[in-house]
């Protein structure tokens, strides 16, 4: 970061800032140029060039921010080295000797898809004025095809492009390319010019919302054509013609400031770094202490009171008939008539032939005496029948 308040002493031997790829130089903590860090003076403020004993081939992710340069001798900014650079709330004023403010002067045929591109974001050309012989009749000058040139949110106000310019008439312009050119949400308020602020030769012009009326003398003869924002020549035959297609600007009031201007790409970075901060004050510090003491009361409360009366009164009732009656009306009759015949054993009985036990030693072998037990035994069973009848 430049400190600022910062003026460059204005000398031939001021040494210009040297660009190396991954460079950031900014104005102050923010990079505004309200902080007024001024380049003033010198043959050279930004080298980006192999000329002055400087070994790199490229200028990669480069960054101006918030730096005002004035007054250079012969480039405020000289590039011949392909990547790309940008400036960013830059000031670009007081030029009135230098051959040409800024000059992209990239080529390489040996590698004809490689370019330097250059970008303007929300700068300032101010009160700069052409020269005289030798000098470029332009303030922004892209020498060569592999030479990008893009303009956001830029203003040109105030510029002189007719002093000492003999050749007013067809060399005279703000921004002159034979590059790929972009200009978008910019401004071009008075400024003294020949032709146009823009003049595109043999490549692409895109714009956008962008703002211009001079107070040119609108120099119109036989042989050339005034356009009031951006002359493209899209072939040799209209340069030497000088016959050129215009381009208009279609805003109708400058809106360099009141509008942000797209992005030409997206990014990956953030739009602003996280943090790990909480997002706000805890309302209380946090406790191990348990809220309250134990209790050993229900916290829930029982539903109705407890009673010891029963739910209902009892009653003597059945609370329903039974389901099935008796299979039949009782009765004192049996069921069926007794029977009057005995049915005797036909068996005869085994003989006993232990005459020990049973037989008297006068011969009697005691059938006798069984037939007269068995009957009586009969007798007595078919009484004990008749008795369960009645």
């Amino acid at each position: 970061d430049v400190d600022r308040g910062l003026i460059a002493a204005a000398s031939r031997t001021f040494h210009p800032l040297p660009v190396r790829s991954n460079m950031v130089i900014r104005c102050g903590p923010d990079g505004k140029s309200s902080n007024e860090c001024v380049f003033t003076g010198g043959d050279y403020h930004v080298d980006a060039t192999n000329f002055l004993g400087m070994d790199d081939d490229i200028a990669e992710n480069v960054r101006f921010e918030g730096l005002t340069f004035e007054d250079a001798k012969r480039y405020s900014v000289w590039a011949s080295m392909k990547g790309d650079i940008t400036f960013k709330d830059c000031i670009f004023q007081d030029h009135k000797t230098a051959i040409v403010p800024v000059l992209l002067d990239y080529t390489d045929p040996e590698q004809p898809e490689s370019h330097l591109s250059v970008t303007f974001e929300q700068c300032s050309f101010t009160n700069n004025r052409f020269f005289g012989m030798g000098s470029n009749t332009a303030i922004v000058f892209g020498n060569g095809n592999q030479n990008h040139l893009d303009f956001r949110q830029t203003t040109f106000t105030n510029n002189n492009m007719l002093h000492n310019n003999t050749l007013q008439a067809t060399r005279s312009f703000l921004i002159e390319t034979l590059g790929p050119l972009n200009v978008e949400f910019s401004c071009f308020t008075d400024n003294q010019l020949g032709v146009s602020p823009i003049s595109v030769f043999g490549n692409t012009f895109t714009s956008s919302e962008n703002y211009a009326v001079s107070s040119s003398s609108n120099i119109v003869t036989s042989d050339t054509q005034y356009c009031s924002f951006a002359s493209v020549f899209e072939t040799l035959q209209q340069f030497e013609d000088f016959n050129p297609v215009c381009a208009q600007a279609t805003a109708t009031s400058c809106k360099s400031e009141s509008t942000d201007a797209p992005t030409s790409a997206p990014t990956m970075e953030p739009s602003e770094m996280p943090t790990i901060a909480p997002t706000a004050v805890p309302t209380r510090a946090p406790t191990t202490s348990p809220s309250g003491a134990p209790s050993s009361i229900p916290t829930i409360s029982p539903t109705a009171v407890p009673t010891g009366a029963p739910s209902a009164t009892p009653s003597n009732t059945p609370s329903a008939q039974p389901s099935v009656g008796p299979t039949a009306t009782p009765t004192s009759m049996p069921t069926r008539s007794p029977t009057s015949t005995f049915v005797f054993n036909t068996e005869q009985p085994t003989a006993n032939t232990d005459r020990s036990i049973n037989g008297a030693e006068g011969g009697d072998d005691g059938s006798g005496s069984n037939s007269i037990s068995m009957m009586a035994s009969a007798v007595a069973m078919l009484a004990a029948i008749i008795g369960l009848l009645l």
